[in-house]
């Protein structure tokens, strides 16, 4: 495993985000052994009970300080899911590679990145040596440099497994051997139509393009607010407790002004806590780049906080400096496996067997990935990890078939999920109140038919997605609803207009 940070868990300010852990995520850290320290290190909950506010009603701690307590039922009750910083999260994880290292299954290098990849490398010219045979010469070679000192070693991986993000590294490699395989003129002509069979499929979304930032906070962060009564006997302090979701909102102000900071739970009451603000790229806050700056822009924004006793001096100076990140559109590949033939041997030597054949396949983002709208992110990258083994130990190790089998039941989830993050939950971020507000009355009407008749109309997408159900069928239960909820409107409209109609003619109902 090449693995480019000093440490799985270092600490990252732009990627200080908390992971929430469904059901599908709990497959693969059951079969690593590792779902206790997932739990032991996060917050379970069933429901989000958010620290609410005063006086725009469904808000949170805002700028007069007034709170109140609100449990909010937009998630499935049945349901708990963990939450826990990234970092825990990886520390989490890092207990099973730990255990894997000791029994000698896995190699972890810190500090190392992925310099050159290679596929399908034809044999050396010349007679074969007995000391190296053609057959035995790789089809996959990675050359890996330690980033500290500059070292290279080169591997030879039968499978080569491409979990490196959107920006794949071995994605680019398939890429690369795909043009190489079917010549400069076809590869010229695929690049001109857009098509290439490991290039992605990118759809859009009323999130993508967000660009978020994370400020950090002290533990139970504090803010002020009045005294009970509204006397005028000074301020008190109320806290931002870590077990609680949290969200304190700024002053009123134009869109491209207006801040509101959204907190996730953390289960260690002593650990720093993380506020995200996601804004549009062209927000103000961008144009703050300096400490100072940035401090009075999130003072005036939100009064109920003392900004320069939250973060210190140098936090906010790094804040600035920072660019953030910038949420994706949807985007998903059609293909994300290669079965790559061993080279052909001289007249010589024996053809080598097809179940000698080595492979590569992409994982997690750089198959799929989008904004965050859903928590589906380290989810369905986990459960993609589960579903490969699965297909490789039915295929028993044979990459030939196993690959293909992982592809053709992997391929449509991948779609179906992307398609899934440009309508389910895209306007949480306010980024459009109008919008927003059409999102919030389609929630509540499909949530109101499913409990009037729930074998006609099922929950929202939001919903469906936690439920132990295949994003596709997720995907066409949504759709399906969204027909019904057609037809019935059709249905309504027709008998109005007919009622309207009779009245008109002076004719008395029936």
């Amino acid at each position: 495993m090449l693995e480019r940070r000093p440490t799985l868990d270092a600490e990252d300010a732009d990627r200080s985000y908390v992971y929430m852990i469904d059901w599908r995520g709990r497959s693969m850290t059951d079969a690593a052994g590792v779902s206790e320290a997932v739990a032991a290190a996060g917050v379970s909950t069933t429901t989000i009970d958010f620290m609410q506010a005063g006086r725009r009603e469904g808000a949170g701690v805002l700028p007069d300080g007034k709170t109140k307590s609100s449990v909010i039922q937009i998630k499935d009750e049945m349901r708990s899911n963990v939450w826990l910083p990234r970092t825990a999260f990886l520390r989490a994880l890092s207990s099973g590679l730990r255990t894997a290292e000791a029994a000698g299954r896995v190699s972890l290098l810190h500090n190392t990145e992925a310099a050159d990849i290679r596929l399908g490398a034809a044999p050396a010219p010349g007679p074969a040596s007995p000391s190296s045979p053609a057959a035995s010469r790789p089809a996959i070679t990675v050359t890996a440099t330690d980033i500290t000192t500059g070292a290279s070693r080169t591997f030879a991986p039968r499978l080569l497994v491409g979990a490196d993000g959107m920006n794949s590294a071995v994605r680019a490699a398939l890429e690369r051997h795909e043009e190489e395989e079917r010549g400069a003129g076809a590869a010229a002509a695929a690049g001109a139509g857009g098509e290439g069979r490991f290039r992605p499929v990118v759809l859009d979304s009323p999130a993508a393009g967000l660009r978020f930032r994370v400020l950090q906070l002290p533990p139970n962060a504090p803010f002020r607010r009045p005294p009970p009564g509204g006397g005028s006997g000074g301020e008190e302090a109320g806290r931002l407790e870590n077990g609680r979701f949290g969200k304190v909102v700024g002053v009123r102000a134009p869109r491209l002004r207006a801040l509101a900071l959204g907190l996730l739970p953390l289960r260690d009451p002593a650990a720093p806590r993380s506020a995200n603000i996601i804004v549009p790229p062209e927000h103000e806050v961008w144009a703050q780049t300096s400490g100072e700056a940035l401090r009075d822009f999130l003072q005036a924004s939100f009064p109920q906080l003392d900004i320069g006793a939250l973060m210190t001096p140098q936090q906010l100076a790094a804040a600035a400096t920072s660019r953030g990140g910038v949420f994706p559109r949807p985007q998903y590949l059609r293909h994300f496996t290669a079965v790559v033939p061993q080279p052909q041997p001289h007249a010589a030597e024996p053809a080598a067997s097809p179940a000698a054949a080595s492979g590569v396949v992409l994982l997690g983002d750089a198959v799929h990935c989008f904004p965050p709208d859903l928590g589906q992110g380290v989810n369905s990258s986990l459960a993609d990890a589960v579903a490969l083994v699965k297909a490789l130990d039915a295929a028993g190790g044979d990459l030939a078939a196993g690959l293909p089998a992982f592809e053709a039941a992997a391929a449509p989830e991948a779609a179906a999920l992307a398609e899934l993050m440009t309508f389910s939950y895209p306007y949480q971020y306010n980024q459009d109140p109008v919008a927003r507000a059409f999102w919030t009355a389609n929630f509540l009407m499909r949530m109101l038919l499913n409990k009037v008749a729930p074998w006609a109309f099922e929950p929202h997408s939001f919903l469906l997605v936690q439920q132990p159900i295949p994003y596709v069928e997720a995907l066409r239960r949504a759709h399906a609803t969204t027909q019904r909820m057609w037809a019935l409107a059709a249905a309504l409209a027709a008998v109005a207009a007919a009622f309207l109609v009779r009245a008109a003619m002076g004719v008395p109902p029936s």
